[in-house]
């Protein structure tokens, strides 16, 4: 478990009205933790994780080759915009999540359980071999037709009452 760094995370502002997160970064880790209504962008790490925020904007586009692992949980409220990034893990856990919208293209890992999807856009993601959207509100599987590598996928306590969309 990261230790908090809620009094660590020192802010600049920006010109898009929120203040830059500066991430505590350790062992090729950023940290951030507890803060509000902030902007973390193209952190300069392996792995990122963001923990307990409310109102952040986190961006990582093809201008970070770094981060292989993004971790946003227990997040209220907060934006999560990823472009064109060689992001292999994403773990967006209990974050209020509504909808799964595009995928990042080289995932191998994505889980989003623990949120309030209730339907999928069209998920197309030839690398994905792990999904895990188990304790939202799904009532239809369509959207997850074209996964052909999958080989793990949970979607357990959700409002199914039958799967279907999951030929390869």
């Amino acid at each position: 478990r990261p230790p908090s760094t809620a009094s660590s995370n020192r802010k600049t502002r920006t010109s898009n009205k929120l203040s830059q997160i500066e991430p505590r970064v350790v062992n090729n880790s950023c940290l951030v933790e507890g803060c509000e209504r902030g902007a973390l962008t193209n952190p300069p790490c392996r792995e990122v994780y963001v923990r307990s925020c409310t109102g952040c904007e986190v961006t990582v586009d093809r201008g970070c080759g770094d981060v292989e692992l993004l971790s946003l949980q227990h997040c209220d409220k907060c934006v999560l915009n990823i472009v064109d990034s060689e992001i292999r893990y994403l773990d967006v856990t209990e974050s209020g999540l509504t909808e799964l919208g595009k995928v990042p293209g080289r995932l191998v890992m994505l889980d989003v359980s623990r949120n309030s999807i209730s339907r999928l856009s069209p998920v197309s993601c030839s690398n994905l071999v792990y999904l895990t959207l188990s304790h939202n509100r799904l009532v239809s599987t369509r959207g997850l037709q074209y996964l052909p590598n999958l080989i793990y996928l949970d979607l357990s306590y959700n409002n199914l009452s039958n799967v279907q969309h999951l030929d390869k």
